[in-house]
């Protein structure tokens, strides 16, 4: 999270103080891609397409907050993808309980693609100019859609038929990660990002998934004596498949 820090999108002292007064959203876009630089390159990858829900390919740069134009217009996640010497953009929105604001979804597509973008790192360029055919969109994801959301996104769908849109439910991703580093544990790192994101989402009202119930093993069955007024229970584990009295 100390990425929204990074980018004055949260405060240090607030975040240790009084954490529940921070914009959610930030912190959680922050713990989710902020990690990913820590990845090897194919984990990173396999990341990004299930976070977006989509097939990427190619090498990819991911950029948080990206400002295009001024007044600026801001994204959650900006990807940039370089497949074959094309470049590309995948625009990621982060909802945590809020709504899409009006026009929103359009306002961020139009701005990626036709604005000057003013990137927030401190020791880059401090303006980038716009490609002269402009930037090519290749997708927007929704994570933490909502049904509110629908009207907007379905919109943006129908007004845009060459860009791949993606929503993503935090449940969906709850127990996409959950399954993650439970049933593909081959990248260690990749795992413990997974199980790191799954925990935290675990503890929140917008997370929390019902899990599959774990296999019990049953004892065999057992016979049991009376002797006398004692039941004699032989050492045997209690409870049992079932029971013969004699």
């Amino acid at each position: 999270m100390f990425e929204a820090v990074k980018y004055r999108k949260a405060r240090l002292s607030v975040l240790i103080d009084d954490l529940g007064k921070q914009p959610r959203e930030d912190l959680i876009t922050s713990s989710i891609f902020g990690k990913l630089p820590l990845l090897t390159p194919t984990a990173q990858l396999h990341a990004l397409r299930f976070l977006t829900g989509a097939d990427l390919t190619g090498e990819i740069e991911v950029m948080l907050w990206p400002r295009f134009g001024w007044p600026p217009t801001e994204s959650d996640v900006l990807l940039k993808i370089t497949n074959a010497g094309v470049t590309s953009y995948w625009i990621i929105e982060a909802k945590w309980g809020a709504n899409l604001h009006p026009n929103q979804i359009a306002n961020e597509i139009a701005a990626v693609r036709t604005r000057t973008f003013w990137p927030r790192s401190h020791t880059g360029p401090r303006l980038i100019p716009l490609p002269l055919n402009g930037r090519r969109i290749a997708g927007y994801t929704l994570l933490g859609a909502e049904a509110k959301h629908d009207l907007q996104f379905d919109k943006a769908r129908r007004d845009y038929d060459n860009v791949c849109f993606h929503r993503r439910t935090w449940p969906e991703i709850a127990q996409g990660l959950r399954n993650m580093f439970i049933t593909d544990p081959g990248d260690p790192f990749l795992s413990a990002w997974a199980k790191m994101f799954a925990d935290f989402l675990a503890e929140t009202s917008k997370g929390q998934v019902l899990g599959h119930w774990r296999k019990l093993p049953m004892p065999e069955q057992e016979p049991y004596f009376f002797g006398g007024s004692r039941l004699d229970w032989k050492a045997h584990p209690v409870p049992t498949q079932s029971y013969i009295f004699n």
